[in-house]
């Protein structure tokens, strides 16, 4: 019985993985090799498409940090408002954020200098573990080990997603500091940027959201099923539940 649980939770995973790469070069197909819908017909200026451009990060998107209300103060945590720290992408790495542990109050929010984001922003870890990218389906605060990105226009998310996500190495490589390596939200808005045409993001933006949907709800039913297999297990083992 257990084993068809975990055989649902296996393929699950298993399609899951098979979307993020399909995302993935979709990316690198449109933007990186240039082999976009109607590139026969491109012209070409200085190495990037007529009528695209390069432009500063900061530009297209708002930047927002985190912060960590007092530990001190027990009434500032056990809310009802979900708080995002690092360890609930980096112990999945994976886009859909399903699981976050973190919970703080409204007084904890006000107490502090982190800012509750509305669902789908881009939460990029930007300390330690740099460059990892979740995305969940509802509003959120996170703590300091975050650069969350709020990109300017709605057809612009997934292919901001997609473009940090290829870009880890160099964001590592921006990164400073004596105790652990860190971006700063300054260094970060001044990367540049490929920015294409509209018409293009719009087309990119369809594709890849659908994608992130079905993603996100093989994540919530894993979740499900998990939740149920831990259920009877403890049934099956004391021989309550027959099989």
């Amino acid at each position: 019985v257990l084993m068809l649980y975990d055989n649902l939770i296996e393929n699950n995973q298993k399609r899951i993985k098979l979307l993020e790469q399909m995302a993935q070069r979709l990316y690198q197909e449109w933007f990186v090799r240039f082999r976009f819908p109607g590139y026969e017909k491109a012209k070409f200026v200085d190495g990037i498409p007529q009528g695209w451009e390069i432009v500063p990060i900061g530009t297209q998107c708002e930047v927002v940090g985190g912060a960590t209300p007092s530990t001190e103060v027990p009434s500032n945590w056990n809310g009802d408002i979900k708080w995002v720290t690092p360890t609930d992408i980096t112990r999945k790495n994976a886009l859909p954020l399903i699981d976050i542990e973190g919970r703080i109050t409204m007084k904890g929010l006000k107490s502090c200098a982190t800012k509750l984001l509305p669902p789908e922003t881009i939460l990029m870890t930007s300390r330690a573990s740099i460059g990892y990218i979740g995305l969940t389906k509802d509003s959120v605060c996170t703590n300091q080990g975050f650069i969350s990105v709020l990109p300017n226009y709605p057809n612009m998310k997934m292919y901001f997603v997609y473009m940090l996500l290829s870009r880890r190495d160099e964001l590592i490589n921006y990164a400073n500091g004596s105790t652990f390596l860190e971006i700063s939200r300054s260094n970060f808005k001044k990367l540049k940027m490929l920015l294409p045409s509209e018409n293009i993001l719009h087309q990119f933006e369809n594709i890849t959201a659908n994608i992130f949907d079905e993603e996100y709800a093989l994540e919530q039913q894993n979740k499900h099923l998990t939740k149920q297999r831990d259920l009877l297990l403890p049934r099956l083992m004391s021989g309550k539940l027959a099989v």
